[in-house]
């Protein structure tokens, strides 16, 4: 494989994960919509990250 298509698997690989991460995130902060505060949220969501 040459150098540029190792660079360009690399940074297709990077963009799945960003997105699969994000994916992740919201679903985590859908699902604490039914927590007590804003601040509860935030918590529950940052200890996922």
């Amino acid at each position: 494989m040459k150098r540029g298509q190792a660079m360009l698997s690399l940074h297709r690989m990077c963009e799945q994960l960003v997105k699969f991460r994000t994916m992740q995130i919201n679903d985590l902060l859908v699902a604490s919509t039914n927590s007590v505060s804003n601040s509860e949220n935030v918590k529950h969501v940052l200890q996922y990250i």
